[in-house]
Order: structure tokens, then C-alpha cells, then sequence
């Protein structure tokens, strides 16, 4: 399992925090997800056999917001 902490540019509510969560546990591999919704940020668990931190920045993308 690895880690990895992204930045998140957009969300400014509940319901971005929302969004960002369900398009990132919609990618095959991530085993955890934890937003923090004040920091901009969320904490990705994943399985790097099966996911990479490219794929979790498209998927926040995809989402509508920017991953840093």
C-alpha cells in the first residue's frame, strides 16, 4: 500500500468534498480516501499494482477540480 497527500484546488463546499471523494473512489486500486475539506487536500490510500498517482490526479480532474 502507499500513500500519497494532493492538493485539490475548487472545492469550497461540502458537495465538492463530496464529488472529489466519490471520482476518486470510483478509481480501481485506491483503498482509502480522506478529504480535508479546510486544507484543500486529501490523503489517498492506494495499491500501486493496481493504481498511480497519475490516474488519482485524473481523476480529480475529470471531477472538475485541480489536483496539485
Amino acid at each position: 500500500m502507499s500513500e500519497v497527500t494532493i492538493k485539490i484546488e475548487g472545492m469550497k463546499c461540502a458537495g465538492c468534498q463530496e464529488n472529489v471523494e466519490n471520482a476518486l473512489n470510483s478509481v480501481n486500486g485506491i483503498l482509502s480516501v480522506n478529504i480535508n475539506l479546510e486544507e484543500g487536500s486529501a490523503t489517498v490510500n492506494y495499491d500501486p499494482e493496481k493504481t498511480d498517482i497519475d490516474k488519482i490526479k485524473s481523476a480529480v480532474s475529470n471531477a472538475g477540480y485541480k489536483a496539485k
